[in-house]
């Protein structure tokens, strides 16, 4: 479910994600590349375990939608650890989800500024 938005957000660098089992048999959350390698979120950069986790958000928000009322989407400083192309990435998916719920975000100061001359893709 949160394929999609996993390959969007981390610009490809994962295709999706899935629960992997330990030594000790807890279930821990990893991401799938594109190649069929795994990377638990322990050994991800905290840009891409945020980007993964903001996957995660939107597709059970997605999958809530499908069965219940629409309940507003608030977040905030979303993009914190998200580089340039991902926080447009970020937008886009945003953008998305406004389609179907109402969604209020204020993302970090800088990031404004850093994208506001970038055309952002709303396809």
């Amino acid at each position: 479910m949160s394929g999609g938005y996993s390959a969007t957000l981390t610009g490809g660098s994962f295709s999706d994600l899935q629960v992997e089992f330990d030594e000790q048999d807890r279930a821990q959350l990893a991401g799938l590349r594109p190649n069929g390698g795994l990377v638990r979120v322990g050994g991800m950069s905290t840009g891409t375990a945020d980007q993964l986790y903001l996957a995660l958000r939107v597709a059970s928000i997605g999958d809530c939608l499908e069965r219940a009322d629409s309940l507003p989407f608030v977040a905030d400083d979303l993009f914190i650890n998200f580089d340039n192309a991902r926080a447009a990435a970020g937008f886009k998916v945003l953008g998305q989800l406004a389609h179907k719920t109402q969604t209020t975000f204020s993302p970090i100061t800088g990031i404004w500024s850093r994208l506001r001359r970038r055309p952002l893709d709303n396809r």
